[in-house]
């Protein structure tokens, strides 16, 4: 006894998907879709540190401003730190004295200040980040 197969499942005007098709396209669109969150994810580590660096840069152009309206005669030569708010473990460090540490300059004095914390992301590289900023402030 022979068996013949018909030719009917391979027609040109079948109707349906058989269920290996339907397979493949799943396994393709999970691939496309697990690429699709995992930008997603980056993007997001993007401007979580994108929104730190703009509190960190917002508070150091702040004390520069802070600073320069003192003037020359208001500053006082030392070390100042404190916490940022927005950004976790935040620390602002102000550093005033004469430029470049130069004892014998009297006439401008310099302000530097270093702004660290540790980013909010999990699994970052880095344990802190830090921002420095600096300004000359002159007698005259």
């Amino acid at each position: 006894m022979q068996r013949t197969f018909s030719a009917r499942r391979f027609s040109p005007g079948r109707r349906g998907l058989t269920l290996v098709e339907v397979l493949v396209a799943v396994v393709i669109l999970s691939f496309a879709l697990l690429a699709y969150l995992t930008v997603i994810q980056v993007s997001n580590a993007g401007l979580s540190d994108g929104n730190e660096f703009t509190i960190a840069s917002q508070a150091a152009g702040n004390q520069v401003a802070q600073d320069r309206g003192l003037g020359y005669s208001g500053l006082t030569a030392g070390t100042t730190t404190t916490a940022v708010p927005g950004l976790s473990q935040g620390q602002m460090t102000t550093t005033i004295g004469p430029m470049d540490g130069n004892s014998a300059n009297r006439s401008i004095m310099q302000v530097d200040i270093t702004i660290t914390w540790s980013p909010r992301k999990t699994g970052s590289l880095s344990q802190t980040t830090s921002l420095t900023r600096s300004a000359l402030i002159s007698a005259h």
